[in-house]
């Protein structure tokens, strides 16, 4: 049974090597035993272990240990700091690994998405380099993804017919009030994965865009929690009467990061569906994430076909993968 990763991070060492040339104001970076932390104005919003997010080799050796045959890699969140200059290199890098490693690694494209040269970038990534879809964060310059300006990626993309993985980005549009005992992060990303699942169920970008899908990290947040609350449509509440059934059908959720139990993953797949949840680990924020998230889909019952399709058929099946 395959079992593909669709939740996996690389970045290029020059990129970490140079990245204080990239960051936004108030924001510094440290390096203190082979970590480097990004901070902005004292809240911590990138921690990465350089070792393994820039080692390839490192991690095909530990896929092989964790039982992982393949893995999509994205950039995670220093997609919230790409550009026009460093997303050619981004792309060209990981089209590099995954030709070093064809049956093992998969690259996601990375664009700054609101800059009019980002769909052409996107084009060269799929069509020259061969990557597989793209990555985004949950919001960019303050607009979540349901926002009209990003319509030119997503016909884009629709059109090259690769889906888009959406990653947490540092921190909510607003987060004062979770400032504190690092909970812009730890809580924040639950919130803002939460809001980005909810905004996109709730626009028109889905039916504007009948081609456009989308991968969502940790399991949407909260959104597998509350799925049934935001569109069952209960007679008080001003949402849209929109078909939900429909636009939930091109929405899919990643099981990342290893702290989810057997029993949320579970949970998670009666509400959203086993075929719109995909497996995936977080690797390598914490180096034991990728065994962990295995060890954890393990313990979920579920039937073959299931399993099958959760383990890596639907990963496949959206990224165009032979099996």
């Amino acid at each position: 049974m395959q079992v593909i990763d669709a939740h996996h991070h690389w970045m290029p060492r020059e990129h970490v090597e140079k990245m204080d040339r990239y960051l936004g104001p108030g924001e510094a970076v440290t390096l203190d035993s082979g970590m480097v932390r990004v901070f902005r104005e004292g809240t911590e919003l990138f921690t990465i272990d350089v070792s393994r997010y820039t080692s390839p080799e490192k991690q095909v050796k530990e896929m092989d240990a964790a039982g992982v045959d393949m893995a999509v890699l994205s950039t995670g969140l220093w997609q919230w700091w790409n550009n026009m200059e460093l997303a050619p290199a981004i792309n060209n890098g990981l089209a590099e690994v995954q030709r070093r490693y064809p049956d093992r690694l998969i690259g996601l494209a990375h664009v700054p998405p609101l800059d009019p040269a980002a769909p052409a970038e996107l084009e060269r990534a799929v069509r020259v380099l061969g990557l597989r879809g793209l990555c985004l964060t949950t919001h960019c310059q303050g607009k979540y993804l349901d926002d009209p300006a990003y319509l030119p990626i997503y016909l884009k993309a629709a059109g090259l017919g690769v889906p888009i993985f959406v990653h947490a980005s540092p921190t909510p549009v607003e987060y004062e009030s979770i400032r504190v005992y690092d909970a812009a992060r730890v809580l924040g990303r639950v919130f803002d994965l939460s809001i980005v699942s909810t905004r996109l169920a709730y626009s028109d970008i889905l039916d504007r865009v009948p081609g456009v899908t989308f991968i969502i990290g940790h399991l949407g947040g909260s959104f597998f929690l509350v799925k049934d609350r935001v569109t069952g449509r209960a007679g008080f509440f001003q949402t849209p009467a929109a078909d939900f059934e429909s636009r939930l059908r091109r929405m899919y959720f990643d099981s990342a990061p290893a702290l989810w139990t057997s029993d949320q993953v579970s949970c998670a797949m009666k509400t959203l569906g086993s075929s719109q949840v995909l497996f995936g680990s977080d690797y390598p924020v914490l180096p034991h994430w990728m065994k962990a998230a295995k060890t954890s889909m393990d313990g979920v019952q579920m039937g073959d076909d299931e399993r099958r399709a959760v383990n890596g058929g639907n990963a496949a099946r959206l990224l165009g993968i032979e099996g």
